[in-house]
C-alpha cells in the first residue's frame, strides 16, 4: 500500500511539474515579449514587438498591443484586429495560438 501511495504522489509531482513548466501561468512577461521575432533563427524577422508597439515588417505600420493574462490584443487605431493565445513564452522563444487555431512557433532573433 505504501509502494502504491509513493508512487501515486510523485507522478502527481511530477505532472504538476510539467504543467506549469508547458505554457504561462496566466501572467506574461512582457520584457520577454520585447524584441524582433522570426519563425526560425535562420529566416527573416516576421515583427519586432516594443514597449508599446508591434511593427509587422510585411506591411512596414505600427500596430499597438493589450495583453492581458495570457491572450495578446493586436489593435489599430483602437479597433480590435486579432487575438492570439500565448501557450508558451520564454526568453527567445514564443508559441502562440490564432483566433483560427493556428500554432505558431518563433524564436526571438537577436
Amino acid at each position: 500500500m505504501k509502494k502504491k501511495l509513493y508512487a501515486l504522489t510523485s507522478f502527481a509531482t511530477i505532472l504538476v511539474v510539467v504543467i506549469t513548466s508547458c505554457g504561462t501561468t496566466g501572467q506574461v512577461n512582457k520584457d520577454n515579449l520585447i524584441g524582433n521575432w522570426a519563425t526560425s533563427p535562420d529566416e527573416n524577422v516576421e515583427f519586432t514587438i516594443t514597449d508599446k508597439n508591434i511593427k509587422y515588417f510585411e506591411d512596414d505600420y505600427l500596430y499597438t498591443y493589450e495583453i492581458k493574462r495570457n491572450t495578446f490584443s493586436l489593435i489599430d487605431s483602437g479597433h480590435l484586429i486579432a487575438n492570439y493565445e500565448i501557450m508558451s513564452l520564454t526568453t527567445d522563444s514564443l508559441i502562440w495560438k490564432t483566433e483560427s487555431g493556428n500554432v505558431l512557433r518563433l524564436v526571438k532573433r537577436k
